[in-house]
């Protein structure tokens, strides 16, 4: 498994070798509370899981992060309770097991720690956002509207509908090659580099608003 499928060699992966790829998203606040619970059933069977801990809240505060982030959380969070009855002064004392508890607050300085390797630019963006963002016309509205629009619907769909015309001619292929570098032009750096300044994100939102 792996999640730089662009990193090996596609002769690799050309038919006859690994021709099956199957795509594992990252898993939702459900699917994470599920993860959470399963890498903390050890530690709650033996008494070592406080009973303030909530996985839902925990859940909740690790959006973007994979399935091996949220055991990697885990294990920094058992760090930290571990590290509260260790005796700094002498290490070759007996760690005393029954008073090992990890906590929420545990939990919650494990999250602070732990940065997901697909979030890691949501900070940057809500810096760049700390104010909000003005609606300053219908032109805005609009193209602030189709960009959600088409959010939700690739995240609810695994299809998007295509223009089939009735022969050649129709203009689809160049319709859809536009599209595509439209697509793959606008990443987060475009976003973060335009969008430093008011005048940038206008025209960026007319770019997008003329390319719709």
């Amino acid at each position: 498994m792996t999640n730089r499928k662009d990193m090996i060699d596609s002769a690799v992966l050309r038919p006859g070798r690994l021709e099956v790829h199957v795509e594992i998203s990252l898993p939702d606040e459900a699917g994470r509370a599920q993860i959470l619970g399963i890498h903390t059933a050890k530690l709650k069977a033996n008494g070592f899981l406080g009973k303030d801990v909530d996985v839902g809240v925990v859940a909740k505060e690790t959006k973007n992060y994979t399935g091996a982030e949220i055991e990697g959380l885990v294990k920094t969070a058992r760090s930290y309770a571990i590290s509260r009855v260790v005796d700094p002064s002498d290490l070759t004392k007996a760690l005393d097991a029954s008073k090992v508890c990890v906590t929420q607050e545990d939990f919650m300085m494990a999250v602070d720690e732990t940065v997901a390797a697909f979030g890691a630019r949501e900070g940057e963006l809500e810096r760049l956002c700390e104010g909000g963002i003005i609606a300053f016309g219908s032109e805005f509205r609009s193209v602030v509207t189709t960009l959600q629009r088409l959010v939700r619907q690739s995240m609810a769909s695994s299809r998007s509908p295509l223009l089939h015309p009735s022969g050649a001619g129709g203009g689809d292929a160049s319709q859809g090659a536009g599209r595509a570098e439209v697509e793959y032009r606008l990443t987060v750096a475009d976003v973060l580099s335009r969008t430093a300044s008011t005048d940038g994100m206008k025209s960026l939102m007319m770019d997008l608003g003329s390319e719709l």
